[in-house]
């Protein structure tokens, strides 16, 4: 029997990380996010920094991109692909590349790459390679994957992208498609630290902290 496809967008996989149950009742049950002051300050820092690379952007062809031995940046680059009964939807920060390799940067205002953070790149890095395959296998480049300090400019990771990083995106990329669709349940984070974070702790039956102020 024919199923529609799932569309997932790649910083999904970083939410579901944190905790699948917020996300299934932002994406399924349609639970509104209010958007806080860092949302909204992450969203003007991307936005200031994009229109700094335009003002320098140069106007340049994927196939010369590639095949650039230069250092070449683009930015919010919005790319989608379909596989597995998943569409697969992401906007990467950055998109380099030198003779050495192509580097797909995001960028947050962390210091440390979580495995959620780590995903949500790798799902970038899926995208890229999955629409630029020909044109990177042609020039012989190496993808990686790098997460930058938003603030500072300093990179925070760096890893080549590999076989295992595909296959651990592949798994959650089908776990998230199960859940979306209803055919497993969402798994509420044990953390109390994020419940106590969590916009939805108040209607979420998982919640650690509501069941806290009962047990008092």
């Amino acid at each position: 029997m024919y199923q529609e496809p799932s569309i997932i967008g790649a910083s999904w996989l970083s939410e579901q990380s944190f905790c699948e149950q917020k996300l299934y009742l932002n994406k399924v049950k349609k639970i509104p996010l209010v958007a806080t002051f860092s949302m909204k300050k992450g969203s003007a820092v991307h936005e200031s920094k994009y229109e700094e690379f335009a003002k320098e952007a140069k106007p340049a062809t994927w196939e010369e991109f590639f095949a650039s031995d230069g250092l070449v940046v683009s930015r919010e680059v919005e790319l989608r692909h379909s596989g597995n009964n998943v569409i697969l939807l992401g906007r990467v920060d950055e998109v380099a590349c030198d003779k050495d390799g192509v580097y797909i940067i995001d960028d947050k205002p962390n210091d440390y790459a979580y495995i959620g953070i780590r995903k949500q790149i790798w799902a970038y890095c899926h995208l890229v390679e999955n629409n630029f395959k020909a044109l990177i296998e042609k020039n012989n480049k190496t993808v990686f994957a790098v997460l930058k300090n938003r603030d500072t400019g300093a990179v925070v990771w760096k890893e080549k992208y590999i076989g295992t990083h595909k296959e651990e995106l592949l798994i959650s990329l089908m776990r998230l498609r199960d859940v979306l669709t209803g055919k497993r349940q969402p798994e509420p984070t044990k953390n109390a630290n994020k419940c106590k974070v969590c916009q939805y702790n108040s209607v979420c039956e998982f919640s650690l902290v509501k069941e806290k102020a009962e047990q008092t």
